[in-house]
């Protein structure tokens, strides 16, 4: 009996395309195979191996550049090759790209060549024109090998799109440990003026190696406020949380938020501040924190002695 193995080779000789497409298995297909189509002289076995590539590496089937030195060196034409022509460069870090930009693509081809683009040449980023084609482009990318440097090529942009989608690429990066915590958390406070590199700040691995005080100050005066104020809260700065509650050019609401915030932290010695504060502004008293909360744990510092009453004689 014929192997599986034995009757794509012959089809591959034969250039039997309707043969292949019925017993090709993209992730069973021996490597061979695969690198037999991708060199062969039929184009349309070329496009089937580069489709049949895309779906092996994507699925995490092979990790390494067997294939690189087997791939096309000029462009498909055909939409699906072309698209998938893009990915395999991308899954396999390739450098060298095709030359696409002068090529006559759909839109969803341009997206992708430009997406592999810049993960191999991050600085691309720079003079690319902020639009749709390079937002599509960058939505459209997991987190590459390497990603702190387009992680620090978006942020430079200084564009709301991209720097929110720099916090999703660390963000990913971060948890498949691509990046680790330091350095996410470095990524993150030069972004720190945009709400969701703040939200990720409050995160627990954020806040297990607290930031700097003049850190979280600057977040408060230049970044979103009430994010900040979270900020602040997790990492354990109480003096800033007071601050703001005690700043009277604050809006009422941004005062009421960082007494709030200060509930979680504060113990008994800040009682009387808190009180002070809230004698002179009556309406912060709507977010005094002076009274436990469910759950609210006390130090035993902060516990009186057990009273008991003395036995009747």
């Amino acid at each position: 009996m014929t192997s599986v193995g034995e009757t794509i080779q012959a089809a591959i000789e034969r250039a039997d395309l309707d043969r292949l497409a019925t017993v090709l298995d993209p992730q069973t297909v021996e490597p061979d195979a695969l690198t037999a189509l991708l060199r062969h002289r039929d184009g349309r076995l070329r496009r089937l191996g580069l489709v049949c590539l895309a779906d092996r590496l994507g699925a995490g089937r092979d990790d390494d550049s067997e294939y690189a030195g087997a791939l096309p060196h000029a462009l498909e034409k055909s939409p699906e090759a072309t698209l998938a022509q893009a990915r395999v460069h991308r899954l396999l870090h390739l450098e060298a790209l095709p030359e696409w930009r002068t090529a006559d693509l759909p839109a969803q081809a341009r997206i992708a060549w430009l997406g592999t683009e810049i993960c191999a040449h991050p600085e691309r980023v720079r003079d690319e024109p902020l639009g749709d084609l390079l937002y599509r482009a960058v939505q459209d990318m997991d987190a590459p090998q390497e990603p702190e440097r387009l992680i620090q090529e978006l942020t430079a942009r200084n564009d709301t799109v991209l720097r929110t989608e720099a916090v999703r690429l660390l963000r990913q990066a971060l948890h498949t440990g691509r990046l680790t915590p330091d350095c996410a958390r470095a990524l993150l406070v030069d972004l720190a003026k945009d709400t969701g590199a703040l939200r990720e700040l409050t995160e627990p691995w954020a806040a297990l190696a607290p930031l700097p005080h003049e850190t979280v100050r600057a977040f408060l005066a230049t970044g979103p406020v009430d994010a900040a104020i979270e900020v602040a809260a997790r990492h354990g700065h109480q003096d800033l949380l007071k601050e703001i509650a005690a700043d009277q050019t604050r809006p009422p609401r941004t005062r009421q938020r960082a007494l709030e915030a200060l509930g979680g932290l504060a113990t008994r010695e800040d009682v009387p501040q808190i009180v002070t504060l809230t004698a002179e502004d009556p309406l912060l008293l709507a977010w005094c924190p002076t009274s436990p909360r469910p759950g609210h744990r006390t130090r035993p510092a902060d516990r009186e002695p057990s009273r008991r009453c003395p036995p009747e004689s």
